[in-house]
């Protein structure tokens, strides 16, 4: 009978406790390939997150510069291998090719285009804006030469709340990232629109 309380206390508490949800970024599928590149191969070579990003945890920001992570909010899996995949995905719709390798793994002949992206921040902001700096190049497979080297802003359409808002606008900017890399890959390559 003496353990009677510590027993209820336990089952309150256990009753009070907050779930932890988990997310993914998921694939825009509302913009098609604007033309085939069925012969284009690329290699996913490199993506870097900052530190304070490579976490279990989401990352947001209660203001300019304090940084929030939501304990109960968490990726289901490593963001950055979450990014990769995603990328490798959108990249593969945005261009309809399915020739892609993802580092580590190698192509068994080299890729047209290599594929290299520091991401610099992706997060929702303290004005309830997700947003997204990244800098990323394009190299020639074969010669190892730089075809572009750029710095992409992007931002949500507009301010978002709570962890399924924030994980889907991510999904959205990250897309329109993605596409931003495709017509890159397009012009250089001089695909044919279809």
């Amino acid at each position: 009978m003496r353990w009677l309380p510590l027993i209820l206390l336990l089952l309150l508490s256990a009753c009070g406790s907050t779930p932890t949800h988990y997310f993914v970024l998921t694939p825009d599928a509302t913009h098609p390939a604007a033309g085939a590149m069925p012969g284009l191969s690329l290699e996913i070579n490199m993506l870097r997150l900052p530190k304070y990003l490579d976490r279990p945890q989401i990352v947001s920001h209660s203001s300019n510069n304090e940084l929030v992570l939501a304990e109960h909010a968490q990726w289901g899996g490593k963001l950055r291998d979450n990014m990769m995949r995603l990328l490798a995905r959108n990249l593969g719709d945005a261009l309809g090719t399915t020739q892609i390798a993802i580092a580590p793994y190698r192509p068994s002949e080299p890729a047209m285009v290599r594929v290299m992206v520091e991401v610099l921040r992706f997060e929702r902001m303290a004005d309830g804006v997700v947003q997204l700096d990244a800098q990323w190049r394009l190299i020639d497979g074969r010669s190892g030469r730089t075809l572009v080297a750029r710095i992409s802003r992007l931002h949500g359409a507009g301010k978002v709340d709570g962890w399924e808002e924030t994980t889907r606008s991510m999904s959205r900017v990250f897309g329109r990232f993605s596409r931003e890399i495709a017509r890159e890959i397009r012009r250089r390559f001089h695909a044919p629109s279809g």
